[in-house]
């Protein structure tokens, strides 16, 4: 993705509600910035949930659950097989419709901190089933 903000893009996923939005983020020791951008590669938004660090993001998914949009943001990477743990953000998707492209808009979020049963494990991607997006 030619963006200079997004200088190793990592994940990469559509807007659930719009059709023309995708969610972009860059990979570990980089912010912890999700950033809106028209399906013309245009920056739309950044969105910096509260709270999250970016140890290793790895992949992004969207996805609705309750009648709302969500983004889930997987920082699970561990190339080298020593974290103790990884974790799973979960962020409602905002409407960057009225945002100044390049603007932050601080949210909340929830955290799911995980660990894998039999030590630690490198993980690149991710998917959300929806119906069971909520036993996270």
């Amino acid at each position: 993705m030619p963006h200079p903000l997004l200088p190793e893009t990592s994940g990469l996923a559509p807007s659930q509600p719009r059709r023309h939005l995708l969610w972009a983020h860059n990979d570990s020791d980089n912010a912890p910035v999700l950033f809106a951008l028209g399906t013309d590669g245009r920056l739309r938004g950044q969105l910096r949930p509260i709270g999250a660090t970016n140890v290793d993001w790895e992949d992004i998914a969207s996805f609705e659950a309750e009648g709302r949009a969500w983004l889930l943001v997987a920082d699970v990477g561990d190339n080298a097989s020593q974290r103790t743990n990884c974790v799973l953000y979960v962020v409602p998707e905002p409407d960057p419709g009225g945002w100044r492209p390049g603007a932050n808009s601080g949210r909340g979020r929830l955290a799911h901190p995980r660990r894998y049963p039999d030590g630690p494990r490198d993980c690149e991607a991710v998917a959300v089933d929806p119906r069971e997006a909520w036993s996270i």
